[in-house]
């Protein structure tokens, strides 16, 4: 088997447009909260998601129940202990990993009770299943987090 650094990366960004029916995340001391909820703004934010990312912080607060519409374009690679899959946001369909395709989109909103991750792929319009900032990453595996190539441009 081939080492990871043996591995000829070709990617490509893949494009993604967030349309977000909530506000931005109101900046607090660490331990305050804020004293009112944010009213929904409905503007789009735009940010980079890596392929090797964690999570990244889109700056959106979202009040569980609100509606939000993502839409991607482009490909990413995934690297496997074995092999290289080139997907879309919505992930290699040849390879599953967890809660879904290797490399599809997912969401996380953090917040109290607790996190929730959601599917996004390519195209999805959801609820927000949980009170929190939404975070955004590529479903890959954590020990070959580094390895991962491309990016998602998040409007």
């Amino acid at each position: 088997m081939k080492g990871i650094t043996d591995h000829r990366w070709h990617c490509a960004p893949v494009a993604l447009l967030l349309t977000l029916l909530a506000a931005p995340r109101v900046s607090a001391a660490p331990g305050d909260l804020p004293q009112a909820d944010p009213e929904p703004s409905g503007h789009e934010v735009r940010v980079t998601v890596p392929a090797n990312a964690a999570f990244v912080d889109t700056g959106v607060f979202l009040k569980q129940g609100e509606t939000f519409a993502v839409e991607a374009t482009g490909s990413w690679t995934m690297v496997t202990d074995d092999r290289e899959y080139i997907s879309d946001a919505d992930g290699a369909k040849a390879c599953g990993y967890g809660s879904g395709p290797l490399g599809v989109l997912l969401g996380r909103v953090a917040g109290l009770p607790g996190p929730a991750t959601l599917v996004l792929g390519r195209h999805a319009q959801r609820e927000a299943p949980a009170t929190g900032i939404l975070y955004l990453n590529a479903n890959h595996l954590w020990w070959l987090r580094d390895a991962q190539r491309g990016q998602l441009t998040v409007r």
